[in-house]
């Protein structure tokens, strides 16, 4: 789809990237790993045939999500993910003000997305949250902003980790036209230095910046290729 095909935004509608979630076949290794870099990792989701997740939170109010799937549950999707991909980034939650009206946005901009947690017969609601459509194997979520500026559980890291300062996107040709194209319409600011282009998410003392990267060579030309490769997120001190 070409530019000239997309529509213009309409008012001001910013992302800030809100959870990063890392799905492994292996959860204590890498709770342990989080926690030798010094940071508090606090108990979450024990779902006999779901998901076993634990959290970490930057003082910021960004979500750290470590996750396996639950022993009683060998065939769900997670552990087909990570004997597919390995341990990976599984998703990159975005938060927004209003997700109904982004979502409307980015449908009229011929951005496929779906609509996560609501049934048919909630056809007339608003849109509360949802992922982009056909990318792998990082999805893309976009939920409402609950962010606060300080949270009682946050990490108290040795040395004083903060917020996500930047993350790398690997994207084939066709995922990297579409989140080029998100972060022009929710009025991210785009930039140059050195030999690179990049985005600035949010404002303020809370940002985040990103830049594309190429995708892994194993990959080939996977136009719907997204994924954040192994240590391509840094964090702000």
């Amino acid at each position: 789809m070409t530019e000239a095909l997309f529509a213009q935004p309409a008012g001001s509608v910013g992302i800030l990237p809100k959870k990063i979630t890392i799905l492994t076949g292996n959860l204590d290794s890498l709770v342990r790993s989080y926690t030798k870099k010094g940071f508090s990792v606090q108990i979450g989701k024990r779902e006999p045939s779901g998901i076993f997740s634990d959290n970490i939170y930057l003082e910021s109010g960004f979500e750290i999500e470590l996750a396996a799937a639950s022993p009683a549950n060998p065939g769900g999707w997670q552990r087909a993910a990570v004997a597919r991909y390995g341990a990976h980034m599984s998703a990159l939650t975005f938060e927004v003000n209003d997700p109904d009206s982004l979502y409307k946005l980015l449908r009229n901009n011929g951005i496929a997305c779906r609509i996560l947690g609501r049934s048919s017969a909630d056809t007339n609601a608003a849109v509360m949250s949802f992922a982009l459509d056909s990318c792998h194997p990082l999805d893309i979520v976009f939920e409402p902003t609950h962010r606060l500026s300080r949270r009682d559980e946050a990490t108290r890291h040795k040395n004083g980790v903060y917020r996500l300062d930047w993350i790398l996107l690997s994207c084939g040709e066709r995922m990297k036209q579409v989140m080029e194209r998100i972060l022009t319409l929710t009025e991210a600011n785009k930039a140059h230095q050195g030999c690179c282009d990049y985005w600035h998410m949010g404002s303020g003392n809370d940002f985040t910046l990103t830049r594309f990267e190429p995708i892994p060579l194993k990959v080939g030309n996977d136009p719907y290729w997204f994924s954040v490769e192994v240590d391509n997120f840094y964090w702000a001190y």
